[in-house]
């Protein structure tokens, strides 16, 4: 009899020492095992993507495309330049919004502290907008305006400056009246001639592809009257004071 329970106590022992069993705490997990790291892939979690950008805040408002990739411009129209464009899915803190709601200001997702505008109507918004503000669209930075082009300086002259008919009787030869026009940069210039005995000349154009001086000319039968007589250059839409825009001729007898 004692031979048999002490051959149950040495089973015994064996099988204790046998057991590679860990030991357990009272909740059923082991206090010395380590933590194994969780395999999100496996668990079917979305991949982050990597941008310089910042989340919205819990409760923030925000926009994301309601079906389509989405432009985000840098101002509230469709003129401004695209700054980026949302895929769906991607959230788009909202800080702003045109007058008629039309148009919303929202950070920029993948760079920090800029911003972009997107198109109320091709977006879905969660979150509180009741604070949105009301924003003015960005200023636009204006291209240099050229230099208006103009006439520097003017030279009337005609011939002959002198013209002399016996009696005052007979045919009466034909003056020419030139001026030469230097301007300082492209134009195209509308001109013609006003005379004291026979008024307004015919009208011309005269074209420049660049800073550069060009004559011009017109000629003119003038009434046998004796007398001193003013011919003057007139360019429309052009300030000549003070140029020499004027010549004299004489008729005798």
């Amino acid at each position: 009899m004692k031979k048999r329970k002490s051959s149950l106590l040495l089973l015994a022992a064996i099988l204790i020492l046998a057991c590679s069993c860990p030991l357990v705490s009272g909740t059923g997990v082991n206090p010395l095992a380590p933590a194994s790291p969780t395999n999100t892939a496996a668990a079917g979690a979305p991949s982050a993507t990597a941008t310089t950008g910042t989340a919205a805040p819990a409760g923030a408002p925000v926009a994301s495309p309601s079906g389509q990739p989405v432009n985000c411009r840098s101002g509230p129209d469709t003129s401004w330049t695209v700054e980026i464009i949302l895929s769906p899915g991607q959230n788009a803190e909202i800080v702003g919004k045109t007058a008629d709601g039309t148009w919303l200001k929202v950070k920029n997702p993948i760079l920090a502290g800029s911003f972009c505008w997107v198109s109320a109507g091709v977006v879905t918004t969660s979150g509180d907008l009741s604070g949105v503000a009301i924003v003015s669209a960005p200023p636009t930075t204006a291209a240099p305006t050229a230099a208006a082009v103009y006439v520097k300086s003017i030279s009337v002259s005609i011939s002959p400056t002198e013209i002399h008919v016996g009696g005052c009787m007979g045919p009466i030869q034909p003056s020419t009246v030139s001026a030469t026009i230097e301007v300082s940069g492209a134009i195209k210039l509308s001109w013609h001639f006003d005379t004291k005995q026979n008024g307004a000349l015919s009208i011309h154009s005269v074209s420049f592809n660049k800073a550069q001086a060009k004559d011009v000319s017109e000629s003119f039968t003038p009434p046998l009257t004796a007398g001193t007589y003013w011919v003057r250059l007139v360019i429309d839409g052009q300030d000549l004071s003070g140029m020499d825009t004027q010549a004299t001729y004489e008729i005798s007898c």
